[in-house]
């Protein structure tokens, strides 16, 4: 049903704009009649800025920024929670996690107990603070769509970003040059442990 309503909105536009030329190409290949024009989702660097140097001693904290009201992101909270983190902290007993965003605290209350050394904050009036709190920006996603705009703002806070395949759509990468890609818990864990 959504898909036959997208495409009959396509179909009654004179212009269309796709966020990735991936999806710039799946309109044209549907609706080659209308105009598509591709133009990439950004961040403002000048607002996505890190304020202060990362502190070399700290204790090693993982960081996830999202809308946990969202389905594929709380899904991937769970898996990451549940499937990847262990994997962590039996390498790196210090290591912590922190993830911030809209209804954090629900995701965290339908989790509950939270495993040792993973806090939370729930909408934060900024979410800039968190991510330079981070040492390594994790996107644990298995489904859903759309462009990542929270990895464009890690990368301009100059967090480095480890994320799974489906986590990273929407995002142009060279996979080893931008970002870490890994599907499976063990690669996404040793993903994580090389960087830290």
């Amino acid at each position: 049903m959504m898909k036959r309503m997208e495409f009959d909105a396509w179909r009654s536009a004179s212009l269309i704009i796709q966020c990735s030329q991936a999806a710039a190409e799946v309109t044209k290949q549907q609706i080659p009649q209308v105009d598509v024009l591709e133009m990439p989702n950004g961040v403002d660097p000048q607002y996505f800025t890190r304020t202060s140097p990362r502190a070399g001693g700290d204790t090693p904290v993982l960081v996830l920024t999202a809308g946990f009201g969202y389905g594929p992101t709380a899904e991937g909270l769970r898996w990451f929670l549940n499937c990847v983190y262990p994997l962590i902290q039996a390498a790196r007993p210090d290591v912590r996690f922190l993830f911030a965003g809209s209804a954090a605290a629900a995701a965290a209350a339908s989790m509950s107990p939270l495993p040792a050394g993973v806090q939370y904050i729930s909408d934060p009036p900024d979410i800039r603070p968190t991510s330079e709190s981070g040492l390594v920006f994790v996107v644990p996603l298995l489904s859903g769509g759309g462009s990542r705009l929270k990895i464009l703002e890690a990368m301009s806070m100059q967090l480095p970003v480890v994320s799974t395949t489906r986590g990273a759509e929407g995002v142009p990468y060279i996979d080893g040059v931008h970002l870490l890609l890994a599907d499976q818990p063990a690669d996404f864990a040793a993903a994580v442990l090389r960087l830290l």
